[in-house]
């Protein structure tokens, strides 16, 4: 095997998908709902009876009628792109929280999603906020 083929193979392995990671669970979180505008992606990435949750099917009722209308929400917000800045784990609580910069054109904002795991080792999104401005360096 080349080793071209073989470092591809490493990189497709490592980017894979695990529910058991919360980072995984948070950036895919954030592509669905910041950059796709796609609520009804985001909403299994949830805790059900979560605030999270319960707003994604506030959010979902309310753009249904623009939805059936043909409306791409995302091509109504321009280029939207993110990063994560912070990330931590509490083991003993089964809690993370992530914050991540988002650049929507020239505008910044930031958004802080907080994750719990479920004693089948899954991780979900309990609840979140997108702020103006770029992200705070949290203290550590």
């Amino acid at each position: 095997m080349t080793r071209a083929l073989v470092l591809t193979l490493l990189l497709c392995a490592c980017s894979r998908f695990d529910e058991k990671r919360a980072t995984d669970v948070g950036d895919r979180f954030a592509q669905y709902y910041l950059v796709e505008v796609n609520q009804e992606k985001a909403l299994p990435l949830t805790s059900e009876h979560a605030p999270a949750h319960d707003r994604l099917e506030e959010e979902l009722d309310a753009v249904r009628d623009l939805r059936a209308e043909g409306v791409e929400l995302q091509a109504e917000r321009g280029d939207v792109s993110f990063k994560r800045t912070y990330f931590r784990e509490d083991t003993e609580g089964h809690s993370a929280r992530i914050i991540y910069d988002i650049k929507i054109g020239k505008e910044r904002r930031h958004m802080l999603v907080s994750l719990h795991q479920e004693e089948s080792g899954v991780w979900r999104v309990t609840s979140f906020t997108v702020q103006q401005g770029p992200a705070p360096t949290p203290s550590r």
